[in-house]
């Protein structure tokens, strides 16, 4: 019942992992990060929605956080599970960049073997290569947001009790 600012971390997930789906990839795992968060746990959600009858719980390697490490880690788990598989939705920007690192060790090319896709649309989604398909987290914009509601408590006005919600639409580039 406490106002926040946010974005909707499950539909943006699901919708990034159709867009994935949508290149032809067959095998597609998820390196899943923080799920301890709501923000972890709700990628995850949209990822298995996306993937419906398709999905498979053994192409989800759980990573503590998101960073840099956890991708590389996570990414060489997945493809010691799974060789055969062509694409990776990544739980960030700084999972993806690891994924891609393990990824182009393997000897494999993106995204002709492997198509990849991160979340945040971070300084790592531009300094990829090649550039990392992801989904734009607003980041200025819910500062400013959430900035707007506490003056307005502080003024004593009334502000909305439940959630708003920014958009966080997919960015598409060269990775997928």
């Amino acid at each position: 019942q406490i106002p926040f600012v946010g974005i909707d971390n499950l539909a943006a997930a699901r919708e990034i992992t159709a867009r994935l789906m949508a290149t032809g990839r067959r095998r597609i795992g998820m390196i899943a990060a923080a799920l301890d968060r709501d923000s972890g746990s709700d990628r995850l959600e949209g990822f298995r929605q996306a993937l419906g009858d398709r999905f498979d719980d053994r192409l989800v390697v759980p990573v503590p956080l998101y960073e840099y490490g956890a991708g590389v880690e996570g990414m060489t788990e997945l493809l010691a599970r799974e060789p055969a598989i062509d694409g990776v939705f990544a739980a960030s920007d700084a999972v993806a960049a690891g994924a891609i690192e393990a990824i182009k060790a393997s000897g494999r090319s993106i995204p002709r073997d492997v198509g990849i896709v991160g979340f945040d649309d971070s300084t790592y989604a531009l300094r990829s290569t090649p550039p990392l398909s992801t989904v734009h987290q607003p980041a200025k914009g819910l500062g400013r947001r959430a900035a707007d509601v506490l003056l307005a408590q502080l003024r004593g006005e009334s502000v909305n009790h439940g959630g708003i919600l920014l958009d966080s639409p997919v960015v598409w580039r060269a990775s997928a």
